[in-house]
């Protein structure tokens, strides 16, 4: 008959060990395992969101889903168009996502999870990194809220309701 038993002591393990008839009682000295701190940036983009946005982390993710399907290398290209109003008889004018055929005519692009304008950098490929994404947005989300008192309407998913169907 073999048996094996152990428990986990505060400095040790203490195994007892019993072969055939004879008893055997030792305890050994492990090392502690070290403590390794992991980004939350390196687990998922949810959980990096979470770092960026403790405190409004359900309306962060359903935002940036909306804009950019939690993408970080997502680059949204915005276009001018000229619209027709049947109401004022008047043509007017408005940025908005580019078709497909006129990316090349775009008047500027957003990078990223967060889509970060153009306007923001002089190197705007740098927001399609994760975390210098959400740095800016948290940025552009604290001066608006310090400005405003509402600190999303920075994104066009939040301002037009788009983000309410990932809630």
């Amino acid at each position: 008959m073999q048996v094996i038993q152990g428990a986990i002591l505060s400095v040790g393990l203490l195994f007892t060990i019993v072969v055939g008839s004879s008893t055997s009682t030792e305890t050994y000295v492990a090392e502690p395992a070290p403590v390794v701190e992991v980004n939350p940036c390196d687990v998922s983009v949810e959980a990096c969101i979470i770092k960026y946005f403790p405190e409004d982390s359900r309306i962060a993710i359903a935002v940036f889903k909306a804009e950019s399907s939690l993408n970080p290398n997502n680059i949204g290209y915005n276009c001018r168009y000229e619209y027709f109003n049947e109401n004022t008889q008047a043509t007017s004018t408005k940025i908005t996502s580019c078709k497909v055929a006129d990316r090349a005519k775009a008047v500027s692009k957003d990078y990223g999870i967060a889509q970060i304008n153009d306007q923001h950098s002089k190197t705007p490929e740098e927001f399609l990194d994760l975390e210098t994404n959400l740095r800016k947005a948290r940025e552009l989300y604290d001066e608006r809220k310090r400005r405003t008192g509402e600190g999303w309407k920075c994104w066009y998913a939040y301002t037009d309701g788009l983000y309410k169907k990932y809630l």
